[in-house]
């Protein structure tokens, strides 16, 4: 199924979420890969929360909502360790 010519699930995909892989890439080249595992392991505890929560609800769109709130999680958590190691960067120089 395609909406717009696109199909949904290269949308959905992580991989082509541009903010997810630019923040985990950043993370690996500074050495910071457990900030990528706390993330990740964030996002994944809180879709299988919240589908637990939303399916009464929400049915089978329940895991789409609780993905996309856990990715969104996931992001605000990488953007503010990545604030806090520029302000550390930029307090050392």
């Amino acid at each position: 199924m395609y909406v717009y010519g696109i199909r949904p699930s290269v949308l959905i995909n992580s991989r082509n979420f541009p903010a997810g892989g630019t923040f985990t890439g950043t993370y690996n080249g500074l050495g910071k890969m457990v900030l990528t595992l706390a993330g990740s392991t964030l996002q994944i505890a809180l879709r299988v929360i919240l589908t637990w929560f939303f399916f009464p609800h929400f049915g089978l769109a329940a895991p789409a909502i609780a993905t996309s709130i856990g990715w969104l999680m996931a992001n605000l958590f990488w953007l503010i360790c990545l604030t806090r190691l520029r302000r550390q960067s930029l307090l050392q120089s």
